[in-house]
């Protein structure tokens, strides 16, 4: 048997929260920097687009990440 079951404890889930409240911190405080350095030169908007796809990247690829181990064993 390769897997066990997961047990989830408190901890497990108030970390999870936790991560989850820094990434969106770590990404407004980058949003805010982006805009008020660069506002006047017009790069800020752009910056911000690739950041923004950047990270829509990012979370896709984790998602894609955790589902390998469900969806490999399956395919053979």
């Amino acid at each position: 048997m390769m897997c066990s079951e997961c047990k989830m404890g408190v901890m497990d889930v108030v970390g999870t929260i936790g991560v989850m409240v820094a990434i969106l911190i770590l990404v407004l405080i980058i949003r805010f920097v982006v805009k008020k350095k660069l506002k006047e030169t017009g790069l800020g908007k752009v910056i911000w687009k690739k950041t923004k796809n950047g990270i829509k990247v990012l979370f896709a690829s984790g998602q894609i990440t955790a589902a390998l181990p469900r969806v490999v064993p399956a395919i053979g």
